[in-house]
């Protein structure tokens, strides 16, 4: 018989909270950083210090640590929150750029970043609102 022990959840396994908030600091100097990235860049128009906060609490319980967001903001609704922006495939895959080349800079856990890596994809796909 093998024993098959939980895995600790992935909150735990990226770090906690100073693992997401590296990651989402990463995710915006990358994203703020590469030319390519712009077009998605200036869709970002509010506080970067606003924008990091919401992003860490939305992502500590997307990954399974403390429902934060929903404490602060009220339910999530990404996808509605977004609607004023056209999110197309090209959109969604510079997003999708940033982010893992943020979790590539910021997560050593092979395993656990590929789960982040396929929940930030399924995301991803959610967010689109516009053909193209």
């Amino acid at each position: 018989m093998t024993d098959l022990a939980e895995k600790p959840p992935l909150y735990d396994r990226l770090g906690g909270e100073a693992g997401i908030a590296a990651y989402v600091d990463r995710f915006y100097e990358i994203m703020q950083g590469d030319p390519e990235a712009e077009p998605i860049w200036r869709m970002h128009t509010r506080d970067l210090d606003d924008l990091k906060a919401r992003l860490r609490a939305f992502l500590a319980g997307f990954v399974g640590g403390p429902a934060v967001y929903p404490q602060l903001y009220g339910a999530p609704m990404m996808r509605a929150r977004h609607l004023p922006f056209p999110i197309d495939i090209e959109a969604r895959d510079l997003w999708m750029n940033c982010a893992l080349r943020a979790l590539a800079d910021t997560v050593q856990d092979r395993d656990a970043a590929l789960e982040f890596a396929r929940g930030l994809a399924n995301f991803a796909n959610h967010m689109r609102n516009t053909e193209g």
